[in-house]
């Protein structure tokens, strides 16, 4: 395992539980720093590309797009949140599954 994708991936890891946290600790649904987590996960998967499912990181991207851009009614936005934070938790696992 090289240093720079060891350091990468403990950043990414970072990144992606600073942005659960996030999702659960705003009480605004609308905001740019889960466009810009985003936009480093893509960098990281275009870097190492066998590290993590593209799907998985497009279908995160997806529902937070959908969140973002705010056509969603109260329940469904919860629902797509949740799922979003399903999707991240995953990404989590793939992570540091390959830490160990």
């Amino acid at each position: 395992m090289s240093t720079e994708f060891f350091l990468a991936t403990i950043i990414e890891i970072a990144f992606t539980i600073a942005m659960l946290l996030f999702r659960y600790s705003s009480l605004q649904a609308v905001s740019n720093w889960p466009l810009v987590y985003y936009a480093l996960l893509v960098l990281y998967l275009q870097i190492f590309p066998e590290s993590l499912a593209r799907e998985l990181v497009f279908c995160a991207i997806a529902l937070s797009m959908l969140i973002r851009f705010e056509f969603l009614s109260e329940g469904f936005l919860k629902l797509v949140q949740w799922l979003e934070s399903i999707c991240l938790l995953f990404v989590f696992y793939l992570l540091f599954r390959q830490l160990v």
